[in-house]
């Protein structure tokens, strides 16, 4: 089956922003998930490295910078296409040589963002290892990822290449109509 006949999106967001909520909504369309940041993980624990933000950051610079910024787009995009999913979505995009890549191959891409205070509220409830900050800490986290002060990430530039971007500082309902809003006009 070649990528022309299936439905592909990407999601490009900031820490906290929701896309684990798009994620999940989409699931229930009966997309799969492949998560750029999972290929990050499982580099990280091949080199034994704790999985916090700082490894996970480092991690993911350092497979860019061996193999280029579009390597975990590649390598996400090549895992759905071998596994023929009809309806994917490609999670944690953060960088604008990833979106390009996906664009390229015909994915919609969907940005997702909220408030600083708003994301770090939500990052506090979902409680992930990595969410274990204060709010100068996440801010500065914050900073680093979305300005490209880390060389493999650069969301705020990815997100002003997104196809749309949804504002998700309301209601769970409110981001699921939004979704569908997007789907359609795709």
């Amino acid at each position: 089956m070649n990528s022309n006949s299936k439905l592909f999106i990407g999601l490009v967001g900031t820490n906290g922003a929701g896309k684990s909520a798009v994620c999940e909504y989409l699931e229930t369309k009966n997309f799969q998930v492949f998560s750029l940041s999972d290929i990050v993980r499982e580099e990280a624990a091949k080199r034994n490295l704790e999985p916090n933000r700082d490894n996970l950051v480092w991690t993911g610079n350092l497979l860019k910078s061996l193999m280029g910024d579009n390597v975990l787009a590649k390598e996400a995009f090549q895992n759905a296409i071998q596994n023929e999913i009809p309806f994917t979505v490609f999670d944690s995009i953060r960088h604008t040589k990833e979106v390009e890549f996906f664009k390229n191959k015909g994915v919609f891409i969907i940005g997702v963002d909220a408030p600083i205070k708003t994301r770090y509220e939500r990052i506090k409830k979902r409680k992930k290892d990595t969410d274990n900050v204060t709010f100068e800490t996440f801010k500065e986290h914050d900073e680093r990822e979305n300005s490209g002060s880390s060389a493999g990430q650069a969301i705020k530039a990815a997100l002003e290449l997104c196809d749309t971007l949804i504002d998700n500082s309301g209601t769970l309902s409110s981001l699921h109509k939004k979704i569908d809003k997007a789907l359609e006009s795709h």
